[in-house]
């Protein structure tokens, strides 16, 4: 690619994701999009709620839009790095799914946690291929609010 298109699709792409100039730049693929496609019709569909569900669940003032630093799209998952620890709570409650009874389900329907590692937390909807991954906060961080959302979810009956 030439040197001006690169700084371009890599200026194009730093706006979205909020990336660095340099990590964007480090990420973009000749003859490919600055952001890639999500690889499915199934995956698109889930990023599209997740967003949802993350606009609907900023309620704080925080550093960055919505609490999250940055956003890794890739074909077969998103990243989001979320800001803190009191962003990462809100957020994981607001995602996972719960029952009010006599009311509606909050959340994601079918949205689970498939894994935790150092990395982060993994999050899918059961039965289907898709993915996205809640990072930034320490791993202790994410055990600690999901240990929080069952508690919450337990005493709503």
């Amino acid at each position: 690619m030439r040197r001006d298109r690169t700084s371009r699709l890599a200026s194009h792409r730093q706006l979205y994701t909020n990336e660095t100039y340099q990590q964007a730049r480090d990420l973009l693929n000749p003859g490919q999009p600055p952001i890639p496609a999500a690889g499915g019709v199934e995956q698109r569909n889930f990023e599209a709620d997740l967003f949802h569900q993350v606009l609907d669940s900023y309620t704080d003032f925080s550093a960055y839009p919505f609490g999250i630093r940055c956003v890794r799209p890739q074909p077969d998952t998103i990243e989001l790095v979320v800001e803190n620890e009191q962003r990462a709570r809100r957020l994981l409650t607001w995602l996972l799914p719960t029952y009010e009874p006599g009311s509606e389900v909050h959340g994601m329907p079918g949205l689970r946690i498939r894994q935790r590692t150092r990395r982060g937390v993994e999050l899918h909807i059961t039965g289907r291929r898709t993915s996205a991954w809640l990072t930034g906060p320490d791993p202790k961080i994410w055990k600690r609010t999901e240990t929080e959302s069952l508690e919450h979810a337990a005493d709503l009956g």
